[in-house]
């Protein structure tokens, strides 16, 4: 009977041991990640402001936004499906690393990104018609470039949706509309979101007046 007992508690002491010299190789270094898939998305309309020249931008309910100062948020809501760290490979049970930060990973990247007019903007174009172009994005020097969907990957920021009932956390990207419209003050648009495996997500911003 003691020889039983005496055998329990050293692979309980072994396991102690393993999990413990586990825990220290869980490290959160740059290589602990989570990865995550978007599977709904929802636009909100900004206000831009620019401080010391830098872009900071807010969501705004306001019916008028001066044309200039107008952008979008993509939101992405995600579910994580895998976090990876450092961890002693012999242990096969289910381990629980807690990391307060971690690099992100999208399970899908995104293909393409196209927005949709539903008013007429110009005569250039009219209502229904593709305005992607005049979206701009903001690199890491605050400087305006055409949206590059590689680097909306790259860019996509992590985010509590405090604001937002129906989100809990996500995923975030933002665009500045380059130029006013000339056809109608009245502007709303259609987003669609087309990732590499097919999938497209798509929403539409509330309708808001652009001086």
């Amino acid at each position: 009977m003691n020889f039983i007992i005496k055998i329990c508690l050293i692979f309980a002491g072994y396991g102690l041991v393993v999990a413990v010299w586990g825990c220290k190789k869980c490290n959160c270094d740059e290589q602990t990640f989570a990865t995550y898939d978007c599977y709904k998305l929802r636009i909100q309309n900004d206000h831009y402001t620019f401080v010391g020249g830098q872009p900071v931008y807010s969501r705004t309910k306001e019916d008028t936004v001066e044309g200039l100062s107008y952008g979008i948020t993509l939101l992405f809501e995600v579910e994580k499906f895998a976090q990876e760290c450092n961890c002693f490979d012999l242990v096969t049970v289910a381990y629980a690393c807690s990391c307060p930060d971690y690099s992100m990973k999208i399970k899908d990247k995104i293909k393409n990104i196209r927005i949709y007019t539903l008013h007429p903007f110009s005569d250039a174009y009219p209502g229904g018609g593709e305005v992607t172009h005049l979206f701009y994005q903001f690199d890491q020097k605050a400087e305006l470039g055409k949206i590059d969907f590689i680097s909306v990957d790259s860019s996509l920021k992590k985010s509590d949706f405090y604001n937002i009932p129906e989100f809990s956390y996500g995923l975030t990207a933002s665009f500045y509309l380059n130029e006013k419209p000339a056809a109608s003050r009245r502007a709303q648009f259609n987003v669609v979101v087309t990732f590499e495996s097919g999938k497209e997500l798509s929403d539409m911003t509330t309708e808001v007046y652009l001086q």
